[in-house]
């Protein structure tokens, strides 16, 4: 597909260059019966323009150009000159898919979902970025912290009040915790679609005690602390698999880029373990979730998990709803 360069050109130069893009290529996605050879032209030129206007823009906008010009005007769908055939000849576009454990999906859920799961339509680290629209693909490449939930289709809050399952868990102890997310749930018509997590946080409302098992300098030990000041947040955006028949939500390992950080006291600091802590966490196993939709745009989001470390164990539970 081709800018119609005598008609169009993009609006800003850098040194003798005007920056106009030769040719996009794209896989575009249309429903069974409105391909390109059952005679609705019109519908699939339209959703294939709109595919390089969308890829366009974001070519544009991480392009090393001044920040106050932009790649929307120049990416508008009339200004392609040409939809052409790849090769002369029509491709089907071929899925790909992040390699993913079906059997450990299957294990830990059902078949029926690992079933699902095999047929997302793209991958998560390459091509699924292609299902978002243009604001969820730039708050993926580009975006990190709130500035990135208002990209996402969804807000959602912590739910509380009686039955509120929204808490950090720490050795033998554990407390409520509050927070907010933002996410889109691709509608793409296949059994399993992209979902974009734009932002999650979750922080802590009150300190706890809980004592935690440790290997010191005289063997093994049982140390009484207090946890305070913890903070959990989505360091960037990222693709997880939504499953749209029963509502799992799936993140492949390392999809999930966390901000931690608490305070542990207590009266006793034998191996100076107090203090301040804070890092990144990436997560090393699949973590699952559950959304579902309601009437008037509701919707609600549980995700979570747990493992085990030098302290003993530990778990997360996020559970939103919108307001």
């Amino acid at each position: 597909m081709n800018l119609n360069e005598e008609d169009y050109n993009w609006w800003w130069t850098q040194g003798d260059s005007e920056h106009v893009p030769n040719q996009i290529s794209v896989c575009a996605h249309w429903s069974e019966g409105d391909g390109p050879t059952t005679g609705y032209e019109e519908t699939w030129d339209q959703i294939v323009r709109a595919e390089c206007s969308a890829k366009c823009v974001v070519v544009a906008n991480d392009a090393d150009v001044p920040q106050t010009h932009s790649g929307d005007k120049e990416c508008e769908d009339a200004q392609w000159s040409s939809v052409a055939k790849t090769s002369g000849l029509w491709t089907e576009c071929t899925p790909e898919t992040l390699e993913l454990d079906l059997e450990l999906i299957e294990d830990l859920i059902d078949h029926s979902t690992a079933v699902a799961v095999a047929d997302l339509p793209c991958n998560l680290a390459t091509t699924c970025i292609d299902y978002l629209d243009i604001e969820a693909r730039a708050g993926l490449l580009t975006m990190s912290g709130e500035d990135a939930a208002v990209t996402a289709e969804i807000a959602v809050e912590t739910v509380t009040g009686p039955g509120a399952s929204s808490s950090v868990e720490f050795g033998s102890g554990g407390t409520v915790v509050t927070g907010e997310a933002a996410y889109t749930a691709v509608a793409c018509g296949e059994d399993a679609c992209p979902f974009y997590l734009a932002h999650l946080t979750l922080s802590q409302s009150s300190s706890w005690w809980t004592s935690v098992p440790f290997i010191g300098f005289a063997g093994p030990t049982v140390l009484t602390k207090q946890a305070s000041a913890v903070e959990l947040s989505l360091r960037q955006p990222t693709l997880g698999i939504w499953v749209p028949s029963s509502g799992w939500v799936i993140f492949p390992p390392g999809s999930l880029i966390l901000q931690g950080e608490a305070v542990i006291g207590g009266t006793s600091n034998t191996y100076s373990e107090n203090g301040p802590y804070e890092g990144v966490v990436t997560n090393d196993e699949y973590v699952f979730g559950l959304v579902t939709f309601g009437t008037g745009g509701a919707s609600t989001l549980l995700i979570g998990s747990s493992g085990t470390n030098i302290f003993g164990s530990w778990g997360v539970m996020g559970d939103f709803a919108t307001p």
